[in-house]
């Protein structure tokens, strides 16, 4: 399988997941973290997530507070300063 190294995110971006309606956690919808893994997989991002998430995983590879973890499709990104810009 041939691996996605055309990404939009990098390590060190801030962002906020957003479900849709056909994938995603919907539990996670609105939640602001940082991405702290990127390894061009079916789901490239391993997000460290502000808060803590029940469900969350942890993947050693990058670290990672234990509980808020989360491996993200690009999709279910948005960066959180294009999020929280105001309209004009």
């Amino acid at each position: 399988m041939k691996r996605n190294t055309n990404l939009k995110y990098k390590v060190g971006d801030r962002v906020i997941y957003q479900s849709d309606a056909y994938s995603g956690n919907s539990d996670l919808d609105g939640m602001a973290g940082k991405i702290i893994g990127v390894d061009g997989s079916a789901l490239p991002y391993t997000v460290e997530f502000d808060d803590s998430y029940i469900d969350a995983i942890y993947d050693e590879r990058f670290g990672g507070k234990l509980g808020h973890c989360w491996h993200c499709t690009e999709s279910h990104l948005t960066l959180e300063a294009e999020k929280l810009k105001l309209p004009s």
